[in-house]
């Protein structure tokens, strides 16, 4: 497994008691990727981020692993999800509320989710998808009736 996460301008971990060898070392990369976007590198024919980095994002992860987990906004898995070969499983997770009969994301609390589930992942030394389903962390609940193979879907306090 590797996970790709939206690089943070500030990570705040206890690196003694953390599991830091569960993270991916493909975090090398999304700090270039966030340091291509902030400095707006000059992309030479490339229209855009995407088309600068083209598949080289998605070809790494599928040389190391058969699945990735997917924690990023969407602006940096469009970079990697659509590269990727069809051999290599491509997991989304979603972090929402229920409100009126569909799932709402809150920008802030989503940001929250995705790094406690980073920081759940290394310490419980998961590596199988499906052990994903029992994170609870902030009051999030595996919803199976919403999620799928490829897109798991955890609702802030349950529906």
């Amino acid at each position: 497994m590797r996970i790709i996460i939206s690089p943070a301008k500030k990570m705040n971990a206890d690196t003694d008691n953390f599991a830091v060898e569960a993270l991916p070392q493909f975090l090398a990369d999304t700090k270039q990727l966030t340091e291509a976007m902030q400095a707006k590198l000059a992309m030479g024919d490339a229209k855009d981020l995407y088309a600068f980095w083209g598949g080289r994002l998605a070809e790494q992860l599928a040389a190391e692993t058969d699945w990735v987990l997917n924690l990023a906004a969407k602006e940096y898995s469009r970079a990697v999800g659509p590269h990727l070969p069809p051999g290599v499983r491509f997991l989304t997770c979603t972090f929402g509320e229920w409100k009126d009969g569909k799932v709402i994301e809150k920008g802030t609390m989503c940001k929250m989710a995705r790094g406690q589930m980073v920081r759940w992942l290394a310490e419980n030394r998961i590596e199988k998808a499906d052990d994903i389903r029992a994170f609870s962390d902030l009051d999030y609940h595996f919803d199976p009736e919403l999620s799928n193979e490829d897109h798991f879907v955890f609702i802030k306090g349950g529906r």
